[in-house]
């Protein structure tokens, strides 16, 4: 991918990745496992997830992601992996304020960690059912 290429997560990657045949439900998906790899780092999520209703586990690992927008979808989300993204800001974070099941986050090396001194309470604060939030070397619990 070249620098400033921006790639959105599409439907088709979707059920690519999950082995959901194009006849089957996407709201039938529990777990979806989209890390980055050398070639391709998704960094926009686009519409792709707006099916997903029932997904409880989303790793999107090693991606190049700079928004969140389109992840208020997954209203059954529990465990969410956002290691080493593009997420700077809080605005970003707060998009995760409609995900009331969410437990586990991690956030790792996402400059939002580095840039915003108040993130983990501004986290903390705003998801009720938060068990675990990963951030730099910490484990929070």
């Amino acid at each position: 991918m070249a620098p400033g290429q921006r790639l959105v997560l599409c439907e088709e990657t979707v059920r690519e990745r999950s082995g959901l045949g194009p006849h089957r439900d996407l709201a039938e998906l529990r777990s979806l496992s989209i890390p980055g790899t050398y070639q391709e780092k998704i960094t926009h999520l686009g519409n792709s997830l707006m099916h997903l209703t029932a997904l409880k586990s989303l790793d999107l690992s090693r991606n190049s992601l700079v928004s969140l927008e389109g992840i208020q979808y997954l209203v059954s989300l529990e465990s969410l992996n956002l290691y080493y993204n593009c997420i700077s800001s809080l605005a970003e974070v707060f998009r995760l304020h409609t995900l009331l099941e969410l437990q586990d986050v991690d956030f790792r090396l996402n400059p939002v960690v580095k840039n915003e001194s108040d993130y983990r309470l501004f986290v903390v604060h705003m998801l009720p059912k938060l068990r675990q939030l990963v951030l730099g070397n910490f484990l929070f619990r």
